[in-house]
């Protein structure tokens, strides 16, 4: 006999899950059409980049809205509302000539995809039972966005070959995020918010449950990992054709490689991540990321491969820090997510722009460098988050020695 709740997560998980193979897709789609965007409307670094920026403002304010809004309106309608300000931006930043509307589009859809994100990434607490099924299916959830960013390089390579438009891809993109929705809207979700359907009479506050200076580290850690990895996928295509010297299609097999590692990672990370302890985990791949990336951009065209090993290292950054954080604030879920993608959005919006901005002044190469800084910032904030557990530790056992 089938279980009816375990069916209802399931479905709710399949719509989380195409939502972000979606996101993966679009992604990988926009960092390979930027050159041809650039030359098509004739932009500079510092323009494309204002407009990658100002699409984050977008994210970072939908984000933030969701983040309020979806325990009082559901998962259901911040899915809806989401989905479709995405397509509006779309339809508009594909259809216009003039850099203005150009931006407004990329600001319209960024709203929408940070609406779209909470109601989607919202259904891991929701159906999760432990923490390890919460770290299990926050790693599945981004996996699928790897899932959806692999093939979609080297598919849109061949898409621009026989159409030699940038905006012939997007079209499929909208045709894919139609689907998701008429699911979703047939979907009966009921009144499903982050907390299931249980809710406490007297939910721990954030200053008790984890304290805001922890919350302040995992939220620093999330939006410097974000500014390292937008910028890293954004770039990358043209880090590789206008500073390696390679063809674009050899930039879109480096772009697929890194994101077929990164979706393995993430697929296979509760395997092993569980043992050493998340925060552990977190620090260990910002090392190995920093060190990767490091030797990939110091050495020559032999050591490019390490762009794609790089994807093993960025895998499990984001979602165990969304994993801890939901965690360690359970009775504020909701609130606590909208807090952790409105950080991710402003990450976003900072690591495009100061890399735009440092290419434009410098170059590429000099712009690209500084994501290796940000990495080292995600490391410290995770130093700082297991050194105040420890501290909680101590005060937990001095406490209970008193009291004795």
């Amino acid at each position: 006999m089938n279980d009816p709740v375990a069916s209802f997560e399931r479905k709710l998980l399949f719509i989380s899950l195409a939502s972000m193979l979606f996101f993966g897709s679009i992604d990988a789609l926009r960092s390979m059409v930027t050159p041809m965007m650039q030359a098509d409307l004739q932009l500079n670094y510092l323009q494309i980049s204002a407009a990658f920026s100002l699409g984050s403002v977008g994210y970072l304010t939908g984000s933030f809205t969701g983040g309020l809004a979806v325990d009082r309106f559901g998962l259901k309608a911040v899915t809806l509302w989401g989905g479709v300000l995405i397509a509006a931006g779309l339809l508009l930043y594909m259809n216009v000539a003039a850099y203005f509307w150009f931006a407004a589009g990329f600001v319209i859809a960024g709203i929408g995809g940070g609406i779209l994100e909470i109601g989607i990434n919202g259904a891991v607490p929701a159906v999760s039972r432990s923490a390890d099924d919460q770290a299990r299916y926050f790693n599945w959830l981004h996996g699928f966005y790897g899932i959806g960013a692999t093939g979609l390089p080297l598919w849109s390579v061949w898409i621009l070959e026989h159409f030699n438009n940038w905006r012939s891809g997007f079209w499929l993109e909208i045709s894919l995020l139609g689907c998701i929705l008429l699911f979703a809207v047939f979907f009966r979700y009921g009144h499903v918010t982050t907390k299931r359907q249980e809710r406490r009479s007297d939910p721990v506050p954030i200053s008790r449950a984890g304290g805001y200076p922890k919350l302040m580290s995992l939220l620093a850690a999330i939006m410097t990992y974000v500014m390292a990895e937008v910028g890293f996928a954004t770039w990358l295509p043209s880090y590789v054709v206008q500073v390696s010297k390679l063809t674009l299609t050899e930039g879109a097999f480096c772009l697929s490689g890194f994101y077929l590692i990164f979706t393995l990672g993430r697929l296979s990370a509760h395997w092993w991540m569980n043992r050493i302890g998340q925060e552990k985990a977190v620090m260990i791949s910002s090392t190995a990321a920093i060190v990767t990336l490091g030797i990939a951009m110091s050495g020559n065209r032999a050591t490019l491969a390490l762009f794609i090993v790089a994807g093993l290292c960025f895998s499990v950054i984001f979602p165990t820090i969304a994993s801890i954080a939901c965690h360690v604030y359970a009775d504020h879920a909701g609130k606590v997510l909208g807090y952790l993608f409105t950080a991710s959005g402003i990450g976003a919006m900072l690591g495009n722009g100061i890399i735009g901005l440092l290419a434009n002044h410098f170059g590429l190469k000099a712009g690209f460098s500084v994501i290796l800084f940000f990495l080292g910032c995600v490391l410290i904030c995770m130093w700082i988050v297991i050194r105040l557990n420890k501290s909680a530790v101590l005060a937990v056992n001095a406490g209970e020695r008193l009291e004795r």
